[in-house]
């Protein structure tokens, strides 16, 4: 549960709750905005999710993060900025993200909702353990280690799914609104002219200094 409010709580409310104006100047410094543009490319978002998701669930990554404070609040900040990846090209509410149509967006939020989920799928029909750390955990509300760790996959796997399609569902709809209505309900803003105008004098200065 920690990790699904990380992810999918925490991290939209997040980009949701900051103004566009601290974004833009949280996100401004030349590194970040680099950042930025790679990571809300639809395929680079894929891929990073998907291996901060399963990583974090490995077996040498659980046990450290049994093992020390420290390790844990390292991994639920990982899991955090996994979060953000996976929200900032459907939200579009970060100055220089790219933007993809809400159909594209409508099945990244889909793929999103299967790839990462596939632990879920072994945790759930899986017939030991899988992590010594909890093994011989005590049973503090009666649930065996493999009860826990089953119970943990159906949690992941039927909180996830609600969520990524109700975000799929709203991208389709406003496209539908747009389409039927002949307005953009998510116009090009300010915020996104300046970072482009800020990218454009970037790269005239270094195309200045290389000749």
């Amino acid at each position: 549960m920690q990790r699904l409010l990380l992810m999918l709580v925490t991290a939209p409310l997040l980009l949701l709750a900051t103004p566009t104006p601290v974004l833009g100047r949280l996100t401004r410094p030349w590194p970040i905005d680099v950042l930025v543009d790679f990571l809300s490319r639809v395929p680079v978002s894929i891929v990073v999710f998907t291996v901060i998701v399963v990583g974090t669930l490995s077996a040498p990554a659980v046990a450290a993060q049994a093992s020390s404070g420290l390790w844990r609040g390292f991994f639920d900040g990982l899991l955090l900025f996994a979060g953000v990846v996976l929200w900032v090209p459907a939200l579009r509410r970060v100055p220089g993200a790219r933007r993809a149509s809400p159909v594209a967006v409508a099945v990244y939020l889909v793929v999103q909702s299967v790839l990462p989920n596939f632990p879920a799928i072994v945790f759930v029909f899986a017939r030991h353990p899988l992590y010594g750390a909890y093994a011989h955990a005590h049973q503090a509300i009666g649930l065996s280690a493999l009860n826990d760790q089953q119970v943990a996959g159906i949690v992941a796997k039927v909180a996830t799914l609600p969520v990524l399609w109700w975000a799929a569902w709203r991208a389709l709809s406003r496209a539908e609104r747009a389409e039927r209505t002949g307005r953009d309900e998510e116009p090009l803003t300010w915020a996104d002219v300046e970072r482009a105008l800020e990218r454009t004098e970037r790269d005239e200065k270094r195309s200045s200094q290389a000749t």
